[in-house]
């Protein structure tokens, strides 16, 4: 099949549109850059790179998986949970075998739990995780933080004259966790971008090697992909057939020009990509609210290991 516009649905309201300036056929793809003998990038397919650090194409993947899987899945994300260890522990490999254990305790008891989040390391080295998930607030899972009097326990930001009651995770018994409720949250927030802020904040080379993106093995949904040869002589008719069916153009459109060589010579030498959301009644007020929330809630869980 031979296509010059590539459309990645991601739900009922999002999706993403790439239009090529050459036909391309199903098969061919861009080269992928490997590493040669020295660890230096290069396009010919040889060893792994050896430098143990991050390529912007490897965090682009990332970034890419990462909000394909929850955009894809956003309808049922209901939670958002971060935790974080009360001993000293800075090692990948240990703290994601307590990960795992702790998600297993979590599937024995709820066997529906699903979930996509990113390991993260804080500034005193102390790894930390934060997710999205599939457990809602009347799961008997996700209770209370309660004080000495058996009352909840809440944070008070008078700065912002705002209070937010504090709840936990069960079965993480490593430190401390705070969960979010998403389920009162209208479609303005983004929990995508928001995940994301934490996987490209500070890139950390320790991840090399491991996963960057974590998530259920089975049950997240992925993204449609449709192929199709659109005859379009200019990008605004795009933005005008899609504003006509009640969708609007989701941020800019992005123009990645691909320098043409022997190694490029499948690859246009241009891709346009935009995206699209599905035109309804803005509200932001909610969603300062839940990103206040949530960064407070940080900022007090960061002070509970220091």
């Amino acid at each position: 099949m031979r296509y010059n516009t590539k459309i990645k649905i991601w739900n009922d309201k999002q999706f993403e549109l790439s239009h090529y300036d050459k036909l391309l056929n199903k098969k061919e793809s861009y080269p992928s850059l490997h590493c040669d003998e020295k660890g230096n990038q290069s396009n010919k397919k040889k060893a792994r790179c050896s430098n143990k650090g991050f390529s912007k194409r490897n965090l682009r993947a990332s970034y890419v998986n990462l909000f394909d899987t929850v955009l894809a899945n956003k309808d049922i994300f209901t939670s958002f949970i971060s935790l974080t260890f009360r001993e000293e522990i800075t090692d990948i490999k240990e703290a994601n075998k307590k990960f795992s254990n702790w998600h297993r305790s979590v599937e024995r008891s709820y066997p529906e739990f699903l979930y996509v989040g990113v390991p993260e390391f804080q500034k005193n080295g102390r790894v930390h995780y934060h997710l999205l998930t599939n457990i809602s607030f009347e799961n008997e899972l996700i209770r209370k933080v309660l004080n000495e009097d058996g009352k909840q326990k809440s944070i008070y930001k008078p700065e912002k004259r705002k209070s937010y009651p504090v709840w936990e995770v069960k079965y993480w018994n490593n430190g401390f966790s705070l969960v979010v409720d998403l389920s009162n949250y209208d479609s303005n927030f983004n929990p995508a971008k928001y995940l994301a802020k934490y996987l490209m904040k500070d890139v950390d080379d320790r991840l090399y090697g491991h996963q960057k993106i974590m998530k259920s093995k089975k049950g997240l949904r992925k993204p449609i992909v449709m192929y199709s040869n659109e005859p379009v002589k200019d990008l605004a008719e795009f933005d005008l057939k899609f504003m006509k069916r009640g969708w609007l153009k989701d941020g800019y459109t992005k123009i990645i020009n691909i320098p043409e060589n022997e190694d490029n010579k499948f690859a246009p030498s241009a891709i346009a990509v935009m995206k699209f959301k599905l035109a309804e009644d803005m509200n932001n007020e909610q969603q300062e609210y839940i990103l206040s929330y949530i960064e407070d809630l940080e900022e007090y869980l960061q002070s509970l290991v220091i």
